[in-house]
Formats: C-alpha cells, structure tokens, sequence
C-alpha cells in the first residue's frame, strides 16, 4: 500500500477504504430511512384520528415491524458511517474529526432511544385492539417523531464540523464542503423550529439537505482516487 493510500499514521486504515465505508453507509441510509419515513409510516398514521392509526397498524403490522426494522438499520449505518467519516478527515483535524463523530453518535443513540416508542406499539397493539389505547398508541407514535427530531440538533452540529473539515482538507473540493456545512445549518434550522417559531414554515430549507447526497456520491465516486492529504 503506497503512502498516499494511507492515513497519516502507518498501519492505519486507507483514506480510501474510509472513503468507500462511509460512502457506502451514506447509501444504505438513503435506501431505508426515507422508505419507512415517506412511504411506510405514512399509510398507518393519521395523527389527526387515533382510532383510524389504531386500526390500520392492526390490519398492517407488517409495515410497522418493517419500518422499525429500516430505522434500525438506518442507525446502525449511522454508526458505521461516523466512524469512517473519522477516519476520513482525522488527516485534516484529528479533534474536529473526532469531535464530529461523536456529535453523530449522540445523534444516533437519541434516535435508538426514540425508536423504543416504535417498539412499544408494537407490543401494545394486541390482535383486537380497542378504542382506549388509541390515544396511547398516537403518543407513542408522535414521541418518536420528536425525540428523533431534537437529536437532529446533534446531527446538525456533526454536519457542519464536516463542512468545516471538507473545506480544510485539499484533498476534498470546496463546494462539497460548502453543501455539507449548508445542509447542517438547514437541519439546526429545523430541530429548533418547533421550540422558537413553531408557526414558521420551514419547509424551504429541506433542498438544503442535498449537501448530504452529494457528499455521498462524491465519497462513492472519487473517494478511491483520494491523493496524498494535506491541509490549507
């Protein structure tokens, strides 16, 4: 393995592999999350009917444990992808990478601790439901919605020390960094708008989240071609 394929540390594993696990990770996210999140929850809940989200998660368990499922396996690729995101930038600021991974790690234990909610339907939701846990089963349900939207708050945070490190490191072009740096901003925005202007739409700011995609094809696409690292 030549020096350029390696971390500043011998021994240590490729910029290139690192470029290629959180690539990868990145991928895998963008298959599951969004499935159950646009697609799956949407045709169970109706936060506006309790009885109704009642009765089509018992007519559909399927889709719940499938949702459960994709989110679980959302955040395991969290895990993955904060640790090969370390040892990406750990060339360009050993602290800042570091610290950036565990701004996602916080971020992906608040959501493993949200999706319990998910978890707990499942097992209050018997064969024949009745009306009286409908109400229950809807706060389960809005629990997890927003304990996972407070922990976007660190997800944010992790977000733009990445912008911060992509623009340090020559070896990453600047308008990824950029784009990274802009779609944490656009998160910050969104987990602190249902505490400091709730009737504000924030809804503009979800294009902002194109910085993650292209920071993943970027790694998918010219990650294995990662030159010796330096820093500006």
């Amino acid at each position: 393995m030549t020096t350029h394929q390696r971390d500043l540390n011998p021994g240590s594993i490729s910029l290139k592999t690192a470029a290629r696990v959180s690539g990868l990770g990145l991928l895998l996210m963008v298959l599951t999350a969004p499935v159950a999140e646009m697609y799956l929850l949407p045709r169970l809940i109706d936060y506006s009917d309790a009885k109704q989200t009642l009765e089509n998660i018992n007519t559909q368990r399927e889709l719940l444990v499938l949702s459960v499922f994709l989110y679980l396996v959302t955040f395991i690729a969290d895990v993955l992808v904060a640790w090969g995101l370390y040892l990406f930038f750990k060339p360009a600021d050993k602290n800042i990478s570091l610290l950036a991974a565990w701004f996602r790690l916080v971020y992906t234990a608040l959501a493993l601790v949200g999706l319990f909610n998910l978890t707990k339907v499942l097992h209050l939701v018997p064969a024949d439901p009745t009306a009286e846990i409908a109400d229950e089963v809807l706060f389960y349900i809005s629990s997890f919605q927003t304990e996972w939207g407070v922990a976007f708050f660190f997800f944010a945070i992790c977000l733009m020390l990445l912008g911060y490190l992509a623009k340090k490191a020559t070896y990453v072009p600047d308008f990824v960094g950029l784009l990274v740096f802009i779609a944490g901003l656009g998160y910050f925005v969104n987990s602190l708008q249902p505490y400091f202007f709730p009737e504000m739409d924030t809804s503009f700011v979800m294009i902002t989240f194109i910085g993650e995609l292209v920071l993943m094809v970027w790694l998918l696409i010219k990650g294995w071609r990662i030159k010796l690292p330096s820093t500006r």
